[in-house]
């Protein structure tokens, strides 16, 4: 089992996310949160919880990870390295994509934008 940093776990998407880490055989997931009053609900799941603050330093909350995925902020699909346009995605959408690149068929380091569209999740992703 891999060890996925979910930053920005305490969000409607960062949420999702970690539901689909928790049941997943693959990965641990480890709840990145701000406050301590908001580990209570990962804690209360047996999820591993780590504070830190995003405008700090906060590379202590990478100990022991495997993988990271940003979800502070977060608001499918149609995927591409550079999209020239603005729609609307869903945040389940969001959160499944995300985890669907954590397996190792996806690119390491590489960034790209997500949109809602006509592919399936599955199939838009690169092999």
């Amino acid at each position: 089992m891999e060890n996925v940093l979910v930053a920005g776990a305490n969000g409607t998407t960062g949420k999702k996310i970690v539901t689909l880490l928790e049941s997943s055989q693959y990965f641990t997931p480890v709840a990145m949160v701000r406050k301590e009053e908001q580990e209570a609900q990962f804690n209360n799941r047996n999820i591993k919880t780590v504070i830190g603050d995003l405008e700090q330093d906060i590379s202590h909350t990478v100990k022991n990870i495997d993988k990271v995925i940003f979800a502070a902020g977060s608001g499918k699909i149609q995927l591409e390295r550079k999209l020239n346009k603005q729609v609307e995605i869903s945040r389940d959408d969001v959160a499944q994509t995300l985890v669907r690149v954590l397996h190792d068929s996806a690119e390491v380091n590489e960034t790209f934008e997500i949109i809602k569209g006509e592919t399936l999740i599955g199939k838009a992703i690169p092999n």
